[in-house]
């Protein structure tokens, strides 16, 4: 067995995986019926839930405590079994990281990688050809006949300059201009739908799949002669990946059509795809489904990617101890206080509410309070301060290798993941800062004392073995020490420490 991060949230096969939209039993029918009728859901459930107390006052309480609890016990089965499908376990991914490793809601960190041999110069370049060659049909009203998104009336396009970072007459604060024009252009493009905010429009989608094309396209070749697409498959639908036809290629949403040239012009918002999302519900069917996301503010896709938390269960977890102490108390009290009548209930709720609450506050304190089942932090620790400096911490612009499953979050309008994040390996430091050097600068960054790796010196040859040598340590038991000299490990003369536990290292 792989030894990993710990790993609380499991991914679930084809048919079996669901958004919350898609749900069954109980929990699925108050869910779709609250979209559906909203308040009147709500308030219909609760006089459901406080009907018993009508004919059995002091024991009524039970009934909708079990039912709340059952239901929580459904939503915890779902959150951490069946919003993931599986796509492939142990998977290894190789780039910068373009957001840091922060603790969210869940209690997962969530960090962002643009994956190599991508560079951010190349990514905002592919974005502004493609919008500048595709101006002629940004401005079709056809393309905008999508409501909620737009109505008809096309937004109106832009003419961006694709080689602003490699012209020394502009400035980091031209360069950032830029960046944020076509940044705005997107946004508005994107638009919103006020019932669910993670659905984009269909302008949108296909502008970002064209973008892709571009990106993984075939002639899109390294100083080498090799093609950039080596790690493709994690940003859109491989056939090479996934066999075409089966239950899983059919369980992802098209995200390409093979028919369409997306590079030209002429053609590339003409897609014919059109298919039921069958994780969603509204607005059906749909067209193509980007399967990545793009950090719209530095034009850069991204593989989403998570190291397991589980706040989230001990918080229902807690509340679910808190239910059952209110419901035993509120009992005891009200077969005590019964003689009062009406005060003697509304006395008893007061006591069991204050019982319930000091319970579950005692239990959520010796959960680790608000820190508790938050995701551990990698432990980059290293000796050698000549190439990653003294900040023993993940920063925005290392190069990391990830180890961890891949798989479809059916939530969020479905996109590819690394979750759960099983190892993290720090290999190379972009520079001492928290910036990105293109768009930013970098007036920190000192050439005498780190060694700069960046994604494009990453090639497929280099991915494969780094990939080889981590899959073999994460699979080994009792762990090891992977020792490579580094022209053997990157073939760039680079050390690379591993942050979970072992090392790469001379």
């Amino acid at each position: 067995m792989p030894d990993n991060l710990t790993q609380y949230t499991y991914c679930a096969e084809p048919g079996v995986a669901r958004s919350h939209k898609t749900m069954g039993g109980l929990l699925g029918f108050l869910i779709s019926s609250y979209f559906k009728n909203g308040f009147i859901t709500v308030s219909t459930t609760v006089l459901v839930l406080l009907t018993p107390f009508l004919f059995i006052p002091c024991f009524g309480v039970w009934p909708a405590v079990i039912t709340i609890i059952a239901l929580l016990k459904d939503f915890l089965d779902w959150y951490y079994h069946e919003r993931l499908l599986c796509i492939k376990e142990n998977s290894c991914v190789v780039g910068t990281v373009v957001r840091n490793l922060e603790p969210h809601g869940d209690g997962d960190r969530k960090l962002d990688l643009l994956l190599a041999p991508f560079t951010e110069n190349e990514c905002y370049q592919k974005m502004c050809i493609h919008i500048n060659e595709n101006n002629s049909l940004l401005s079709q009203p056809a393309l905008f006949e999508d409501l909620p998104f737009h109505d008809g009336v096309p937004i109106q396009p832009i003419n961006c300059d694709p080689d602003i970072l490699t012209d020394v007459d502009k400035t980091p604060s031209d360069r950032r201009a830029e960046r944020k024009n076509i940044a705005d252009y997107l946004l508005r493009l994107k638009s919103k739908d006020p019932e669910d905010k993670d659905a984009t429009s269909n302008v949108f989608n296909n502008l970002m799949v064209g973008f892709m094309a571009r990106l993984l396209d075939p002639s899109n070749l390294n100083e080498n002669g090799e093609s950039k697409n080596f790690q493709g498959h994690f940003y859109r639908k491989d056939a090479t990946q996934i066999t075409q036809g089966s239950a899983l290629w059919d369980a992802i949403p098209p995200d390409f059509d093979p028919s369409t040239n997306w590079l030209n012009p002429n053609e590339a918002f003409t897609n014919s795809i059109i298919y039921q999302n069958p994780y969603e519900t509204a607005y059906q069917p749909r067209g193509v489904n980007q399967l990545f996301r793009l950090d719209r503010k530095k034009l850069m896709p991204f593989l989403h990617c998570e190291i397991d938390g589980k706040r989230l269960k001990l918080l229902i977890n807690q509340l679910m101890l808190s239910l059952m102490a209110f419901a035993t108390s509120y009992t005891m009290a009200c077969m005590l206080l019964s003689f009062l009548g009406p005060l003697g209930f509304i006395l008893s709720a007061g006591i069991a509410a204050i019982i319930a609450l000091l319970i579950g506050l005692v239990q959520h304190l010796q959960d680790g309070g608000s820190e508790g089942g938050v995701a551990e932090e990698p432990d980059i620790e290293y000796d050698n301060t000549d190439n990653f400096g003294d900040e023993n911490y993940q920063m925005d612009g290392d190069l990391v290798a990830l180890y961890g499953n891949w798989i479809m979050d059916t939530e969020h309008t479905q996109k590819f993941e690394i979750h759960p994040v099983k190892a993290y390996y720090l290999m190379g430091r972009n520079a001492n800062s928290q910036a990105f050097e293109t768009f930013d600068g970098n007036d920190e960054f000192d050439e005498g004392s780190y060694h700069k790796l960046t994604n494009d010196m990453i090639d497929r040859a280099a991915r494969d073995e780094i990939c080889r040598l981590i899959n073999t340590a994460e699979e080994e038991e009792p762990p090891v020490v992977i020792e490579f000299a580094p022209s053997q490990l990157l073939s760039h003369g680079l050390n690379s420490f591993y942050a979970g536990g072992r090392l790469m290292t001379t």
